[in-house]
């Protein structure tokens, strides 16, 4: 998968994709303003996405205090619990602008609230989709179908990072390089067949949103894993 190499926040346990398997976005994240970032949007809504009959917490939220380089972070909770987190950037909502410092800021402010104002509409929520596990057509070992492709990739970057970390390479370039490898080709991991058709049949509701450039991505809950999935990543 072909990815621009770039120092980021994002979580170890998440795998970027896009339609061409590569990321749009810019090759450094802005700077982190200061150790005590100031609160300039935050926005929750509860929805029960694991199936269990309890509503997670599902939270947006921009630190900062300068509109280029706003943190935004995602997460879902539970019980005190988190179960899923991201971290972006306010200005990849820009990748494809005049330089950042030519937009006015009025045009900068409404871009940025109107992205994540738009984050819990109702047509984030969804029902999951993709082919049924033994479906005709989809092999039983050979990578190319999504849903699978994206939870082999995620079930296989672990022990990629892992066998990096110990050969010494930095948690972000090791997280990186893992994301890579586990998108480049072989077959499937062994339990992704499996995942996917627990998945499949427990049907959970799936949350899709925005990142800026071109990641948009749907994720869903395994109850085998005990995690969320990427099960969609598109432009």
């Amino acid at each position: 998968m072909p990815e621009h190499v770039w120092m980021r926040a994002l979580l170890a346990t998440l795998v970027l994709s896009g339609c061409d398997r590569a990321d749009p976005r810019p090759a450094e994240a802005p700077p982190v303003e200061s150790p005590a970032a100031e609160s300039w949007y935050r926005a929750v809504e509860a929805r029960d996405l694991t199936g269990d009959g309890v509503p997670e917490t599902l939270a947006v939220a921009a630190e900062g205090t300068h509109l280029d380089s706003l943190r935004i972070t995602f997460t879902i909770s539970s019980g005190g619990r988190v179960l899923y987190e991201e971290s972006s950037w306010s200005a990849w909502y820009f990748v494809y602008d005049a330089p950042l410092d030519s937009i006015p800021e009025a045009r900068k402010r409404a871009r940025i609230l109107g992205h994540l104002e738009e984050f819990f509409e109702p047509g984030a929520f969804g029902a999951l989709a993709g082919p049924p596990p033994g479906a005709p057509g989809v092999s039983a070992t050979a990578p190319g179908d999504e849903p699978l492709d994206h939870i082999s990739a995620q079930l296989r970057a672990p022990a990629l990072r892992d066998s990096l970390a110990r050969a010494g390479v930095d948690s972000a370039t090791a997280s990186l390089r893992a994301e890579q490898e586990a998108y480049a080709g072989g077959a499937w991991h062994s339990d992704a067949r499996a995942t996917w058709r627990e998945m499949y049949e427990r049907a959970p509701t799936t949350f899709t949103f925005f990142s800026g450039g071109e990641h948009t991505r749907t994720i869903a809950w395994s109850g085998r894993h005990w995690r969320f999935f990427t099960v969609e990543s598109c432009c």
